[in-house]
């Protein structure tokens, strides 16, 4: 056996409590800076550990083999079944859960189609069969970029085909939420939860050189002016600052076609992710970077275009601003109404530590 003395024993153990007062210091700090955990919804996160099943290659060929005969996909090469943001627990929204906070009231999206597969994901969550019936109808038409609207499950869904952010309904929208008129609006007129996409892919692909980046700007700039409030619950004081904002979508870069790849290069995507970055802290708790993080080195997790996110993906997108806007309110349910188990034990972004969260 070693002997060790007293002393060294003594600088361990204050060495320990160092560390952990520190810790707690970190730790109060963070609470400090995001208090509800509604940050840490929608800036960052992972996907749960995966192994992919080793597979038994003869095994393999027959059953897809039977998948195909009875017109069957195969299995994904992974899950995206649970997502984990960086410091709270994410709840799944049903879509009963959606009816009891957004019943009666209007979601708004807006942008191109990298967020029309967030408004599919929506109306896909509330009614799976009307989805599929739009999705058919929407694409079967000579030109899909357009408008769409739905009354689903007594839920507003609204989308707004403006990749450049500059339309005037989409001015008028945005008018809603300007200080000063916040207050004003009719809440009949006013849309509850709005979720943009950026326009940094259109810049990027259309405009030149010089002038994708100040046109990117200058779009964001649209966005931000309404979010000058950091994004906190919905509690009793109803606060109706509910824009969301998505990042510049990292592409698949080896499944883009030359042109597109040239113009969606890397240095321009992290040049103006990197600008929404710089953004005051309170326009930032309003940008979904997490959407980013979900596809990161994460090659299952595109379809074939490289741009888009696979349906699986979009489901957990959906989730991010439904948590943010709807936590606070779904908490203040008694718990014999709240899903089994119950939110107040499973859930802790974005909601008020009075909720039990």
């Amino acid at each position: 056996m070693f002997n060790v003395g007293h002393g060294a024993v003594n600088t361990a153990v204050r060495l320990a409590a160092m560390l952990f007062c520190f810790g707690l210091i970190l730790q109060a700090l963070s609470n400090a800076a995001d208090p509800y955990r509604c940050g840490a919804l929608v800036r960052h996160g992972s996907w749960p550990p995966y192994t992919p099943p080793k597979i038994n290659p003869a095994a393999d060929y027959e059953q897809l083999e039977t998948l195909q005969r009875q017109g069957r996909d195969p299995p994904p090469a992974r899950p995206f079944d649970k997502w984990e943001p960086a410091g709270c627990r994410m709840h799944e929204y049903s879509r009963e859960d959606i009816r009891a906070c957004l019943g009666g009231k209007r979601v708004l999206f807006v942008g191109d189609s990298t967020v029309r597969v967030l408004f599919f994901a929506a109306l896909t969550r509330l009614e799976h069969e009307a989805a599929e019936w739009l999705l058919r109808t929407t694409f079967i038409e000579r030109n899909p970029r357009h408008d769409l609207a739905i009354d689903s499950e007594t839920v507003q869904l609204q989308f707004i085909w403006d990749p450049w952010l500059n339309s005037t309904t989409f001015l008028e929208e945005m008018n809603h939420f300007e200080p000063g008129n916040s207050k004003d609006a009719d809440p009949a007129d006013k849309p509850d939860l709005v979720i943009i996409g950026s326009a940094g892919l259109w810049a990027a692909r259309n405009e030149a050189d010089n002038l994708y980046f100040d046109t990117f700007c200058a779009s964001t700039a649209r966005v931000a002016r309404v979010m000058g409030d950091a994004v906190q619950p919905f509690g009793k004081q109803k606060t109706d600052n509910y824009v969301f904002l998505a990042p510049v979508q990292i592409p698949r870069y080896e499944l883009l076609l030359p042109g597109r790849a040239e113009s969606l290069s890397p240095e321009r995507i992290a040049r103006m992710n990197n600008y929404l970055g710089s953004l005051p802290p309170a326009v930032q708790s309003h940008i979904m970077t997490a959407y980013n993080d979900m596809t990161y080195h994460v090659p299952e997790a595109y379809e074939d275009t490289g741009l888009h996110v696979a349906d699986t993906v979009a489901e957990r997108w959906i989730d991010i601003p439904l948590n943010a806007r709807c936590n606070g309110m779904l908490l203040e349910r008694p718990a014999s109404e709240q899903p089994v188990p119950s939110m107040s034990h499973s859930t802790t972004c974005c909601c008020r530590p009075s909720f039990f969260c």
